[in-house]
């Protein structure tokens, strides 16, 4: 979707890039390199696939939101990422978000576990004095 400024007098443009996989596997020629990535409730905790992904979004200083389904594994989260990603810095370490939280739904894996779309939430970018990535 790509929102014109002529639509809307107030607003400047914005591009929106939907990808659905992982960012380090997608071809990304003629794209513009991200001003942001967001993972919603990826559970990195549980797929170490994503680390490339992660590592690259870095690489590129691409401030990277990651949304979980509740505190816990959004901790679970930043635990393996603070563990393998390579000059980062937390803009905001994992909290509880209720203005992004969804519908809520039992977890079939952990009994008793409430699981709510995107009620935790943390941010992480490249570290300040680290060089960043150009285009491939």
């Amino acid at each position: 979707a790509v929102l014109r400024a002529g639509d809307h007098p107030s607003a400047s443009d914005v591009s929106v890039w939907y990808r659905t996989g992982l960012h380090h596997e997608a071809d990304m020629r003629g794209t513009p390199r991200p001003h942001l990535a967001l993972a919603f409730n990826a559970g990195v905790w549980g797929y170490e696939s994503w680390l490339p992904s992660m590592q690259l979004v870095v690489d590129q200083g691409v401030p990277c939101i990651v949304t979980s389904y509740n505190l816990q594994e959004a901790e679970d989260d930043e635990d393996l990422l603070m563990a393998n990603l390579r000059g980062t810095r937390w803009l905001w370490e994992a909290e509880g978000c209720s203005s992004l939280g969804g519908r809520e739904k039992r977890s079939s894996v952990a009994m008793g576990t409430t699981l709510v779309d995107s009620s935790a939430w943390q941010c992480f970018t490249a570290a300040r004095d680290r060089p960043v990535r150009e285009e491939p």
